[in-house]
């Protein structure tokens, strides 16, 4: 990283200019110092393969699903079974120390989606449901088909 001196304007801005920026800047708030780094594989949106259309439409649906199950049970006039069964996977989540969220939790551990997106199935110990989804999925228009592109060689993970 280069340390960077940058004009009153942007002196506080940590991060990319805009989405497409090649130059990431990183502020160091104790000592003052503006480093700035160019990223080798900058995210480009307009390029998208399938497969990772695909993904972005499955975490979709899961997350949806997830939100759905979860404001249910946790709804200030939820039923005494739903409150009994987020008890237990609050208990669950806070003896794993690795998941800070109930809702990562579920997404993680508790929720797998339908092949074809439309269901989400949330189990945890004996507890098992079918939640409908519905959301507007993404289709690959003109995406690129490019392999060394879909292995992950511009999937955002720059470094």
């Amino acid at each position: 990283m280069a340390n960077v001196k940058l004009n009153w304007l942007t002196s506080g801005m940590s991060g990319r200019a805009d989405k497409t920026s090649n130059i990431y800047t990183k502020q160091n708030a104790q000592v003052g110092r503006t480093y700035a780094v160019a990223l080798r594989n900058p995210r480009t949106y307009e390029k998208q393969g399938a497969k990772e259309i695909q993904a972005q439409n499955k975490f979709h649906a899961l997350s949806k699903g997830v939100a759905i199950f979860y404001n249910r049970i946790s709804a200030v006039d939820a039923s005494a079974e739903d409150t009994a069964l987020l008890k237990d996977i609050v208990r669950t989540v806070r003896s794993k120390r690795h998941y800070a969220t109930v809702r990562g939790y579920l997404m993680s551990r508790c929720a797998q989606v339908s092949e074809d997106l439309t269901k989400v199935t949330i189990t945890f110990g004996e507890h098992q449901e079918e939640i409908p989804v519905v959301f507007q999925a993404r289709e690959v228009v003109g995406g690129n088909d490019d392999p060394e592109f879909e292995n992950g060689a511009n999937s955002g993970n720059s470094g």
